[in-house]
């Protein structure tokens, strides 16, 4: 499929094997070139972008505010800075406005897998609206409690990393703001992070509590929202799937990283949800719910009005971010695991079942209808026999 990739650099011969690289391994991709701010503005006015690559260095404005105005002029593109000198103290304001931070000299194989991967998410989202608002997404705000919490124990003389790592293990907003800077480093890394116990330590003490209070302002802004309640079930629902999610995992006696990725996968496999809510107008919403009563499940209903459900929506955010394939892939297919590439082996499968124990043994508060698990696919995949032992292991996890 086309793309248009627009590459603001002012080095020459760096801009022209970039382009000619992409060219050679993406035919289909066009490539525009600015060789300064104000020429990308010229760009920007002309048409959208998919993906807008910004050097970090350069005369006059720099790369971070190229990618401002491409916030502002094409709100749905990808947002990729390129920096020449990569430590985690230049990455960090960067990532308020970029989506992914990649070092130079830039890695052609990796840097082209990466516009891809983004790319093929945000092609299951076919709403503009719904594009242009993950897009704009800067982080998920993290619950006021947890949020305090951290803040608390690093404030310590003796910080707990085993403590910290706890609380960000349990929060949407804490674990995916970690894991996207930490796989910000990716080009530079033998693989992607996806554990944040492992991000947390990867990062250092000081610089993720520079994250942390940087979501001041989103605690802030949610904590005044209209639901609290609502936000309240959806973080006690992410919290248990993620501990179901290890659990399984576990009794499947999957690798290490494995378990890791299918608790993250747990923790974040709702966060489309924020992304959804507010609705994009109010016909859409009434429409969604009435589909809701009429179908029983949330992600039919969505699918129905919008073409797209909070799954996909979530993954498309998470995958902007740079999180690991797995863990974008299982959240992508949490309700539909026998569409999931099989490459992922079971992963989604495990969520999907992960997502319904936790609805069954904690209860719907809100009238929430548990998506049923797929037992064909169960069946097909020789599993349908562990469902009862499943069972018994989830009742058996405790938020504790």
């Amino acid at each position: 499929m086309g793309r248009e990739i627009l590459l603001v650099d002012d080095a020459p011969e760096e801009r022209g094997q970039l382009v000619g690289g992409l060219h050679r391994q993406c035919p289909d991709w066009n490539v525009s070139v600015a060789d300064s701010a104000a020429f990308a503005r010229e760009h920007l006015d002309r048409q959208p972008f998919d993906a807008v690559l910004a050097d970090q260095i350069m005369p006059g404005h720099g790369g971070v505010e190229v990618l401002e105005q491409v916030r502002r002029r094409s709100p749905g593109a990808l947002r990729v800075l390129l920096i020449s000198h990569y430590n985690f103290k230049t990455v960090l304001p960067a990532m308020e406005v970029a989506h992914q931070c990649v070092p130079k000299p830039l890695q052609l194989d990796a840097l082209r897998d990466t516009l891809h991967r983004a790319f093929r998410l945000r092609d299951l989202v076919a709403d503009d609206r719904l594009q242009r608002r993950i897009a704009q997404t800067r982080t998920l705000p993290p619950l006021p409690r947890l949020y305090l919490a951290f803040l608390e124990e690093a404030r310590k003389c003796q910080p707990s990393l085993e403590r910290l790592s706890a609380i960000v293990q349990q929060d949407p907003g804490l674990c995916s703001k970690m894991l996207q800077l930490a796989n910000s480093a990716y080009f530079v890394m033998p693989r992607r992070i996806a554990d944040p116990g492992d991000a947390l330590v990867y990062l250092g003490l000081e610089t993720v509590k520079a994250i942390v209070h940087g979501l001041n302002v989103f605690v802030l802004v949610e904590s005044n929202g209209k639901d609290p309640g609502r936000r309240e079930d959806l973080w006690r629902h992410s919290w248990r799937t993620a501990l179901i999610a290890r659990r399984l995992a576990s009794l499947e006696q999957l690798p290490d990283q494995t378990i890791g990725e299918a608790a993250t996968a747990g923790l974040l496999h709702d966060v489309g949800k924020w992304i959804l809510t507010p609705g994009l107008d109010p016909e859409s919403d009434a429409a969604i719910q009435m589909a809701a009563m009429k179908t029983g499940a949330l992600w039919r209903a969505e699918m129905d009005v919008l073409g797209v459900s909070h799954a996909e929506v979530g993954a498309c955010l998470l995958a902007s971010w740079g999180l690991p394939d797995p863990v974008v892939e299982a959240v992508a297919f949490h309700h539909q695991p026998a569409a999931a590439p099989a490459s992922n082996g079971n992963l989604p499968l495990v969520v999907h079942v992960a997502s319904h124990l936790a609805h069954v043994t904690q209860g719907n508060p809100r009238g929430d209808i548990p998506s049923s698990i797929d037992l064909e696919h169960l069946e097909r995949v020789q599993l349908k026999h562990r469902l009862k032992a499943w069972k018994a292991a989830a009742r058996e996890c405790r938020m504790d």
